[in-house]
């Protein structure tokens, strides 16, 4: 994460394949399974959705195998974006509230190593896949369940992305006033 927020996901990018390379060698599952998940995540920001798949699908047989319930969280949410991207969204939308059936609780908080939370990302996804849809009513609704987690954490990428999946959600369904208002709140945010 810490690259990719100084933009730099093509090095990232390198650094990821070194530590999948150095995983196989070793023959240590759960840091293949993590470095396939964290891969997942820098194909998909570069555009490559079919490497993004097989790196997320690779990570979630893993978690599956080793029980790793925050592994296999952010697998689904990276092959839940891929798909999103190729304009799959009914396929992104099952494995998005697949990856949020687990984030109950504690783990709700949790980045796992991502940007964000988790549990915000997931939704704030969501969100642009039921858009999609054009079921614009249940964006609204995922739309704050981000921002209800998000807000109290204080979490700058994770309030931000609430906002705007918010007003994202209000905009679609031309709502233009409640777009306004959450999007200047976000930007206010964001100064």
């Amino acid at each position: 994460a810490s690259l990719a927020a100084l933009g730099d996901f093509a090095r990232n990018l390198e650094h990821l394949r070194r530590a999948q390379a150095l995983a196989e060698s070793a023959g240590d599952e759960r840091r293949l399974g993590w470095t396939s998940a964290y891969l997942a995540q820098s194909h998909y920001t570069l555009g490559d959705q079919a490497a993004a798949i097989v790196a997320a699908t690779r990570a979630r047989e893993i978690a599956e195998r080793l029980g790793d319930l925050p592994m296999r969280v952010v697998a689904l949410a990276g092959l839940g974006q891929a798909y999103h991207v190729l304009g799959d969204y009914s396929r992104s939308r099952a494995l998005f509230e697949d990856a949020l059936g687990d984030l109950e609780g504690e783990l709700a908080r949790e980045r796992f190593g991502m940007a964000g939370l988790v549990s915000v990302a997931t939704r704030v996804w969501l969100v642009n896949s039921l858009v999609g849809m054009g079921d614009f009513e249940a964006a609204v609704a995922r739309a704050r369940e981000a921002m209800r987690l998000a807000e109290p954490t204080d979490h700058p990428w994770s309030v931000a992305a609430a906002h705007v999946a918010l007003g994202f959600a209000h905009l679609t369904r031309g709502d233009l006033e409640a777009a306004r208002s959450v999007l200047e709140r976000g930007l206010g945010r964001a100064r």
